[in-house]
Formats: C-alpha cells, structure tokens, sequence
C-alpha cells in the first residue's frame, strides 16, 4: 500500500508512517523492524500521521476529518474531542 508520510520520531530511533490502507506504522529507526501497527477504520485513508514534540503520543488524520491520538508506548487509542464524523474503530495488534 502506498505510503502518504513518513517522519522519524523527536529521538530520531522510531519512524512514523501513514499509508492509503489506513495504518500507520512505527518502525525502527536503525534496522527496519517494524515496532507496531496502528489501524483505523479500512473505509478512511489516512492522509498523516507524526508524534507529539516528546515522543509519547501520535496523532492521526484521515480524510475524512477524523483526528484519532494514540499514546505511543504501550501503543493504545484514544479518540479526540471533536471527531466530525462516527469515529473509526482502530485495533491495534
């Protein structure tokens, strides 16, 4: 699936991506694994993803206007305020 951003983390040891599947995908930095896979609703592209200044959180959009904030370590979900449409059901592996 085509990846729409990439960005590494504020340490520089994680990278970020979003892609048109609807997952975004932590990665290490150094050697490629893949950390985690956070997965919104298959019906929304998600359009970007990046961490928060401290690297604890990542937000996530997708065309749609929903805006989902995920806590980076444990990866779980947590939805933002003001979705404006109903949110997407994220499971996270």
């Amino acid at each position: 699936h085509m990846v729409v951003s990439a960005s590494f983390g504020p340490d520089g040891r994680r990278v970020l991506t979003a892609s048109e599947d609807g997952t975004a995908r932590v990665w290490d930095a150094a050697t490629g694994a893949e950390f985690a896979t956070l997965r919104s609703d298959e019906r929304f592209v998600l359009t970007t993803a990046s961490f928060s200044p401290d690297g604890r959180r990542i937000v996530t959009a997708v065309r749609n206007g929903i805006a989902q904030l995920w806590d980076s370590s444990p990866i779980a979900h947590e939805f933002l305020p003001r979705p404006v449409a109903p949110p997407p059901r994220p499971v996270v592996r």
